[in-house]
């Protein structure tokens, strides 16, 4: 959905198109990139609780390697195609840290900045003595972010945070939630299955619900909470239907879900330089046609680099054994 919002997107910035079957959706029913963090959170919970030994350097080993491999084939397609040549700021994109408003080649490093700073962040509770005090910590970190909101103003939005703000910004309550909620499948012992699917729509109703009529307001502290407690929600009850429902379908969607990282890295720099090809050097008018040739490339280069992603972490992982 990420993928279908941002091709309507970029259709409407290169060529000022608004009326396609990428606009069909309306942007409330879009799976917004922060339920990444959602996940991510979710994720790393369950790493901290099972004692993943040197976390740090393996999650950095996760992100970076395909990364650099996107930053690089970024750089190619733009020389080649727009005889274009990164700025001495491609370094500093490369980091991945907060360094502020500079020329991004995938266009999409914000969440990754969010997500490094994540890492980071909660290193210390993989060593095995302080891995009691994770969730502990988790209840006090969103307690300074609310503090921070409600009691010392500090409720602007960064799509790129400076370092000062990263630790405080509301955006990190998504982090927060999705590891609560690792916590909660773990020791949750109801397994009624209608349950947990009535639980999933209600969350998606009520993110859909609140999106539209939140619409026009800058992102707050009362959206991202709502929205990241609907995600939290969604995937307890996901991982307890997981024994419930084995069907191959379920197993194939598990599989293509390897290839994400690689489609989601590629896929605004995929749409924007194609559509500018097009519509620069041939004068294209964007349309119906033009998106679904975006997407099959996007597809294509993601299941490339995908592959090339599982086999990279692949190695690392037996390397880590």
């Amino acid at each position: 959905m990420v993928v279908y919002l941002h091709i309507g997107v970029y259709m409407t910035l290169v060529n000022n198109v608004g009326n396609s079957l990428f606009h069909a959706i309306p942007e409330s029913f879009m799976c917004k990139a922060f339920i990444f963090f959602s996940i991510s959170g979710f994720i790393m919970g369950f790493l901290i609780d099972i004692g993943y030994r040197n976390f740090l350097l393996r999650r950095a080993l996760r992100v970076y390697p395909t990364f650099l491999i996107a930053c690089f084939v970024a750089v190619v397609l733009r020389y080649v195609l727009f005889q274009q040549l990164p700025t001495s700021d491609i370094f500093l994109a490369a980091s991945l840290l907060p360094v502020g408003f500079i020329d991004y080649p995938l266009k999409i490093e914000w969440t990754l900045i969010y997500e490094v700073s994540y890492y980071i962040i909660i290193t210390p509770f993989s060593f095995p003595r302080l891995r009691r005090y994770f969730v502990p910590f988790l209840f006090v970190w969103a307690a300074v972010i609310f503090i921070a909101y409600y009691a010392s103003g500090i409720t602007t939005f960064y799509v790129l945070p400076p370092w000062k703000r990263l630790f405080i910004s509301f955006v990190n309550i998504y982090f927060i939630t999705g590891a609560l909620a690792y916590y909660a499948a773990k020791h949750l012992r109801f397994d009624w299955w209608p349950v947990f699917v009535a639980a999933i729509a209600a969350s998606a109703a009520t993110t859909v619900y609140t999106s539209e009529i939140w619409k026009l307001e800058p992102y707050n502290m009362k959206q991202l909470l709502t929205w990241s407690l609907c995600s939290a929600v969604t995937l307890v009850s996901l991982i307890k239907l997981e024994s419930h429902f084995k069907a191959p379908w379920v197993k194939a969607i598990g599989q293509w879900g390897d290839y994400a990282y690689a489609v989601y890295l590629t896929h605004a720099l995929i749409v924007g330089v194609f559509f500018s090809w097009l519509v620069y050097r041939f004068g294209w008018q964007l349309d119906n046609r033009s998106g679904l040739l975006a997407l099959a490339l996007i597809l294509l280069v993601g299941y490339g680099l995908g592959r090339l992603d599982a086999a990279i972490h692949g190695y690392l992982k037996r390397k880590f054994a």
